[in-house]
Parts: structure tokens; C-alpha cells; sequence
């Protein structure tokens, strides 16, 4: 167990010693029993290949980034 929620498809799923994004990003689920839906992460989080990751840019405008 770590310091680092991990999101999955399904949401949150544990906690881990490492993490791939630090932000504030939307958390979109992409497969699994409750694929659509969403979550919310602030500062730093590992999210795996069945989330997808949704950051504003500086304009306001939203980017999305699937990890895979």
C-alpha cells in the first residue's frame, strides 16, 4: 500500500508507492461494469489503461489522454 490512489476503469481501486499523472484531471471510466463513468483527481495519482484522463489546458479548453 502507498500514498498514490490508483483509478481504474471502475474508479478507485488502491493505493500505490509510484504515480503517472499530477494535476487536477477528470477521470473518464473506459471499460469495466461502470464503463462512462466519471471520477475527479487532484495532485499526484497512477491511472491505469482502463481510464481515461481528461486535463484543461491553459485556455480553458479540456484535452483528453487515454493511456494504453
Amino acid at each position: 500500500m502507498g500514498d498514490y490512489p490508483v483509478f481504474g476503469g471502475n474508479g478507485l481501486r488502491g493505493y500505490t508507492d509510484r504515480y503517472n499523472h499530477e494535476g487536477d484531471y477528470a477521470i473518464i471510466g473506459r471499460q469495466g461494469a461502470l464503463c462512462g463513468n466519471m471520477n475527479y483527481s487532484s495532485g499526484k495519482a497512477y491511472f491505469t489503461e482502463h481510464a481515461v484522463a481528461v486535463k484543461a489546458n491553459e485556455i480553458g479548453r479540456a484535452s483528453c489522454r487515454e493511456r494504453v
